[in-house]
């Protein structure tokens, strides 16, 4: 099926805990782990919204970023930027922070997302309220898109920092 206004497509910025709370201390299980649980999450948000949200999502590209890590080829830095220069080119970004775990990368990444007004939602269980939060910004993103507001007024809109 052929969308309507394909330009009007929501990209949005998956972010979940890799390494979590143990950070570099992370076992090689932590971290795999993390990567299930941030790719199980991230399916039932793209099959929740289906092809309205265009959602990147890292925990799905990770295998190459461990080989590369833990062959020391790239560091955590590294990672971080390239995640960040993605997620600079997102309408939003959706942050699940199980148990209210919100690692030192997600703290960059939704940084770099503020820094340029592009929307957040931040939660622990993805539910209905949360379902309808992101909705609303699919809803006003596309209209953005489609009318050609910016991301600041859509930012300055719904209320978020």
């Amino acid at each position: 099926m052929k969308m309507l206004f394909p330009k009007a497509r929501v990209l949005a910025y998956f972010t979940a805990p890799i390494r979590g709370v143990k950070g570099s201390s992370a076992s090689k299980k932590d971290i795999h782990g993390n990567i299930e649980a941030g790719r199980k999450i991230a399916a039932r948000i793209s099959n929740y919204f289906g092809s309205m949200l265009n959602m990147y999502v890292p925990h799905n590209q990770d295998d190459l970023i461990q080989i590369l890590w833990y062959g020391k080829k790239i560091t955590v830095w590294d990672i971080l930027e390239g995640d960040c220069q993605i997620v600079a080119q997102k309408d939003i970004l959706i942050a699940w922070a199980p148990k209210g775990v919100i690692s030192a990368g997600m703290l960059r990444e939704i940084k770099t997302a503020k820094e340029r007004e592009i929307p957040v939602v931040q939660f622990e269980k993805f539910d209905d309220e949360v379902a309808i939060t992101i909705l609303k910004f699919i809803y006003q993103i596309m209209e953005r898109k489609i009318k050609g507001i910016s991301a600041k007024e859509l930012t300055e809109d719904l209320g978020t920092e």
